[in-house]
């Protein structure tokens, strides 16, 4: 399999792909603004060839945040390294994507978020890439694949994230 576009073939074969699908919530305490890793939310790849790029796309279908306004990030890393970040600005903390919460502190779930990124690690050896997790301010709690309270009721909604990663031939 290649890669392709409507204007043709890139001629760059896909020579694997790892996926990890997290069905189950999950969440985490933010202190600090520093990034916590998603338990569950993380691939791990070989490359076959130090020249391959490895394409990222992360998708996390729903979240929630205890306060409405509150805002928070979600990053990429490589193994420990945080990758595909914003450029510096001053002292703005860099991510992948960024958001708001809206519904917070109710049974609401946020919109999900989608980012990818494609990188090259310059390897042969197995890569973990995680998806972290930063929010403003101290013992904020972000949930993972529902809302804040999420009461077990028919209208309010789990979801499944996934990453997956793509080794592309150069």
């Amino acid at each position: 399999m290649s890669i392709q576009d409507g204007h043709g073939e890139y001629n760059q074969p896909i020579l694997q792909v790892k996926q990890t699908v997290k069905a189950d919530t999950f969440s985490v305490t933010v202190n600090n603004m520093v990034w916590e890793n998603i338990t569950g939310l993380d691939v791990d790849i070989t490359p076959q060839s130090s020249t391959s790029k490895i394409l990222i796309m992360v998708t996390i279908g729903g979240w929630g945040i205890g306060s409405s306004g509150q805002r928070f990030g979600f990053a990429l890393k490589r193994d420990t390294t945080l990758i595909g970040l914003g450029s510096t600005s001053g002292n703005r903390t860099r991510s992948s994507v960024a958001t708001m919460g809206f519904e917070g502190g109710t049974d609401g779930i946020e919109n999900g978020v989608a980012f990818n990124f494609l990188d090259s690690p310059s390897s042969t050896s197995s890569i973990t890439y995680r998806t972290c997790v930063n929010a403003e301010g101290n013992g904020r709690e972000v949930f993972i694949n529902r809302g804040h309270n999420s009461s077990n009721q028919d209208e309010t909604f789990v979801t499944c994230s996934t990453i997956t990663a793509y080794e592309i031939g150069a």
